[in-house]
């Protein structure tokens, strides 16, 4: 999949999962620290690909994927795009995130977002021709449906004309079916302006 459907997919399946939940009071900078936890989580599985969306954000991020690039045993598509690199990533961001001071963002919901959005990466490349190695490095690689001649070409016209408007449409109706948790956290939001 391309890096647009992955933000809008990491943005859906996070509004799913959030959204369903009772919100407690969140503050605008957690509101803020998810966020970017959820486009960072929906991406970070392509840290594997030097000229991947996320690197391409990063100040200096073509020298820091070179730099990285042999953490990623096998290349694209390998490690990161597994369950043991999907809780190696979970582990890391948890160490990051308890390293910000105490009471200045709320760990559990920024974690959860950026988990959320990295699974959901794993799931949207499991539709396409490649597959994923979702139980790396045992076994091969998986994908939906498992006859690969059915399975989405990256960047092909039915990721655009039908996978992107569904993500869109599922994503509107969710925000529309909990508008008053989605007016909560646009009031918190907003409240930071004061």
């Amino acid at each position: 999949m391309t890096g647009r459907t992955h933000d809008l997919a990491a943005a859906t399946a996070v509004s799913l999962v959030v959204l369903r939940q009772p919100l407690p009071p969140i503050d605008a900078v957690t509101l803020v620290a998810c966020a970017v936890a959820t486009f960072a989580g929906g991406l970070a599985p392509d840290l594997d690909k030097p000229g991947s969306k996320l690197w391409r954000q990063v100040p200096a991020g073509g020298l820091l994927a070179w730099l990285v690039r042999p953490a990623f045993i096998g290349g694209h598509r390998n490690l990161s795009h597994s369950l043991l690199g999907a809780a190696l990533f979970a582990l890391g961001v948890q160490a990051l995130l308890h390293a910000v001071p105490a009471g200045y963002i709320r760990v559990v919901p920024v974690w959860t977002c950026f988990v959320v959005a990295y699974l959901s990466h794993l799931v949207m490349d499991s539709l396409t021709e490649e597959g994923v190695p979702w139980f790396f490095p045992f076994g091969g690689r998986l994908g939906f449906p498992p006859l690969r001649p059915l399975r989405l070409k990256t960047g092909g016209w039915f990721e655009h004309l039908v996978v992107l408007p569904v993500l869109w449409g599922v994503l509107v109706y969710t925000w529309h079916a909990h508008l008053p948790e989605v007016m909560a956290l646009l009031k918190a939001l907003g409240a930071s302006g004061r």
